[in-house]
């Protein structure tokens, strides 16, 4: 650093008797003194020689920020690891070159749009509201943000992932919508969402991320009103998670991992990826693998057992239980097939051949009445049907796929797809409804109430009013 020093004048002390004499040797002191000056002041400035280095007064990178427990937005330095677990866990994304700081725009809009928050860990953002006819649009006021994955609905709160930005490079939150305002919860840096999010409550979450700097590299991480910790380091590719309060968790992929609250334990083996899983409750769990097999793993409060094993078939869509010993499972692979469990022993069901000779089926959504009342809907706009003793296509006004289906009552059916599609089914035949987004792909759709739904979108939820016929009456 340049340090503010007189300049030195070096050479032998010379005498003058002569007043002039001595007067101009001043006037000569004083210009070299200004021109010393000039060079320091130019040298501070960043002007300096190419043979000198000089250190910058005051100036440090830009650093990215990122919303602080105190509901102000505070520098958080890349080049430190978040201590996810009282020191004793880092969670760090360990890349080798670090980029040069961005000038993030984002974070600044995020800034003013942050406020206090009541629950510990999560900041208020404002929301913004937008509705046409039956449906109203409801999203975080925040430039950027991409909704993904699925909702996970808690008493009467919403809480669903998403990413502000790249949705490789951006930054992840946690959004919480409790019918009235939205929150948000960062994940640490580098960490994106890379399975289901299983809130207990505000205060004590569960999900599985990524290190996107360090594919593949997953854990399990949790939130404990205050901080996010890392649980588990994942040997295997991840798939499905199951939570319940006290931090009693089961996680599968190509093993099936539980968790205590305090300890982990294998207790088995699938010979596939499992990655769907629909659970009665902590002693009664079923797994469903992705590849070819389609196998069907159960676990019954000491071990995993292997139930069905419909090989070729694969790759299941979805799952939905009428009761314990009534479930339907949608899967495909080059044509549809479901499977049923009827207490006793699982069965293979064969659904209609998808409407063009050759099509790539795939079912993606089931829901039913009752068991011999049930949708499933998938690819192509196909709709099929199961009215307890076989599967028949229904005709559909659309050819987008259809990724979730559900329903108030027989006669009150939803189906939402790709290109803004949501479809109506009044026991009679299926029609379009109008859109309730711009551009906007529905995720999945759910039941409330007799006259409520919800969807979910990349740019928000959306909420359908069926009580009125979108006029108000």
């Amino acid at each position: 650093m340049v340090s503010e020093s007189p300049v030195e004048v070096s050479g032998e002390p010379v005498l003058f008797y002569q007043g002039r004499l001595l007067q101009l040797l001043r006037y000569a002191v004083v210009v070299v003194a200004g021109v010393g000056l000039l060079v320091f002041v130019g040298c501070d400035r960043g002007e300096t020689p190419d043979d000198e280095v000089v250190e910058p007064v005051g100036q440090q990178p830009a650093e990215q920020e990122v919303p602080q427990q105190n509901g102000e937005v505070e520098p958080l330095e890349a080049t430190e690891d978040e201590k996810a677990s009282g020191g004793n866990t880092v969670v760090d994304g360990g890349t080798e070159d670090e980029d040069e700081p961005e000038d993030s725009e984002a974070s600044s809009q995020e800034e003013t749009a942050l406020q206090q928050d009541s629950q510990p860990g999560w900041r208020e953002i404002e929301g913004e509201q937008s509705c046409d006819g039956n449906w109203c649009r409801l999203a975080p006021d925040m430039e950027g943000v991409n909704l993904g994955g699925r909702v996970s609905q808690v008493d009467d709160e919403f809480y669903v992932g998403g990413v502000v930005g790249d949705r490789f490079d951006g930054e992840s939150y946690l959004f919480r919508y409790d019918g009235s305002t939205w929150h948000l919860l960062a994940l640490p840096e580098r960490w994106h969402f890379h399975g289901p999010i299983r809130p207990i409550s505000a205060g004590e979450i569960y999900t599985i991320v990524e290190n996107v700097q360090k594919r593949p590299q997953h854990q399990v991480f949790a939130f404990d009103g205050t901080e996010w910790s890392s649980l588990m380091d994942f040997e295997s590719y991840p798939g499905f998670l199951e939570a319940w309060p006290g931090g009693r968790l089961v996680v599968g992929g190509f093993d099936f991992r539980h968790y205590d609250g305090e300890s982990w334990e294998e207790k088995g083996k699938a010979n596939e990826l499992m990655s769907i899983s629909l659970a009665f409750g902590p002693d009664d769990i079923l797994a469903l693998g992705t590849e070819l097999r389609g196998e069907i793993w159960h676990f019954d409060g000491e071990r995993w057992e292997k139930q069905f094993d419909a090989e070729g078939i694969g790759r299941p869509g979805d799952v939905w239980a009428a009761a314990r010993d009534e479930i339907f499972v949608v899967t495909e692979h080059g044509e549809t097939f479901a499977s049923h469990y009827d207490g006793e022993e699982w069965s293979l069901m064969k659904t209609p051949s998808p409407a063009s000779p050759g099509m790539d089926a795939r079912l993606n959504g089931v829901w039913g009445v009752g068991a011999d009342d049930v949708f499933a809907v998938g690819t192509h706009g196909e709709i099929y049907h199961y009215d307890g003793a076989k599967w028949r296509r229904q005709d559909s006004p659309v050819e987008t796929t259809l990724y979730d289906v559900v329903g108030i009552s027989s006669d009150r059916v939803y189906a939402v797809g790709e290109d803004e599609v949501v479809l109506e089914y009044d026991g009679d035949k299926w029609q379009l409804m109008d859109s309730p987004g711009e551009d906007d792909t529905m995720w999945e759709i759910w039941a409330t109430g007799e006259n409520e739904l919800f969807g979910t979108g990349g740019e928000g939820l959306y909420r359908l009013d069926t009580s009125t016929d979108g006029n108000g009456q």
